[in-house]
This record gives C-alpha cells, sequence and structure tokens, in this order.
C-alpha cells in the first residue's frame, strides 16, 4: 500500500521485487490519500524491494530495501509492505503483519538516490 504524505499528488508509484520481478503500481495519489495495489499479501522472504515515484516535477528512487524478520515468524506471518511517500522524496517503508499480530511493525532501511 502507498501513502501519500504531501500537499500535491504522487504519480507513478511502483513497487518492485528484484527477485521475483514482481512490480505493483499506481498512477496517481492524492494529496493524504493512498493506494492499495493488487499485490497477494504473502509472507516476506527477505527479497529487495526498490520504489520509484514522480513527485513536484521530481523522479524519486528508494534504492533497494530490505527487513529482516526473526526467524521464527518468518514462516508463519504474511505482511503487508506499507509505504509513505513525502516531500523531497522522503520514504519510509514498512512490514505489517497480516492479520494484525501484537509484533511492532519491521522497519525497512531505505537507501535514498
Amino acid at each position: 500500500m502507498f501513502y501519500n504524505n504531501t500537499d500535491t499528488p504522487i504519480h507513478n508509484a511502483k513497487l518492485s521485487v528484484t527477485t521475483t520481478r514482481g512490480l505493483v503500481a499506481c498512477g496517481v495519489i492524492l494529496p493524504g490519500k493512498e493506494c492499495s495495489t493488487t499485490f497477494p499479501v504473502r509472507q516476506y522472504q527477505g527479497n529487495p524491494i526498490i520504489v520509484t515515484w514522480e513527485h513536484a516535477g521530481h523522479s524519486w528512487s528508494s534504492g533497494e530495501i530490505y527487513a529482516q524478520l526473526p526467524a521464527a515468524s518468518r514462516a508463519a506471518m504474511p505482511t503487508i509492505a506499507v509505504v509513505t511517500l513525502s516531500a523531497q522524496g522522503a520514504i519510509n517503508a514498512k512490514l505489517v503483519p497480516q492479520p494484525s499480530s501484537s509484533s511492532p511493525p519491521v522497519e525497512l532501511q531505505p537507501q535514498l538516490r
């Protein structure tokens, strides 16, 4: 899921899974709104993702993002990636367990370019 945390629209938001070549995209995300994609909820397999988007006349890329889940939960906990896009190319991405769990979301580590 993408969330636009800016005062203007975000265009062409894409999340790609490098290893599997999976891709989801949202054409336009209005300010303060979210866009849920058709990517199915699945277990995080440790594959890197890359997020790209356009905002305020600039193209942005997260670089590869990884998250590490505890070994005990890796096989049993499906997750969803929640990506918050903010002004000046700022990004916050986390994995949220599905269905809800008492565990806090795992923060992803972006490398902005």
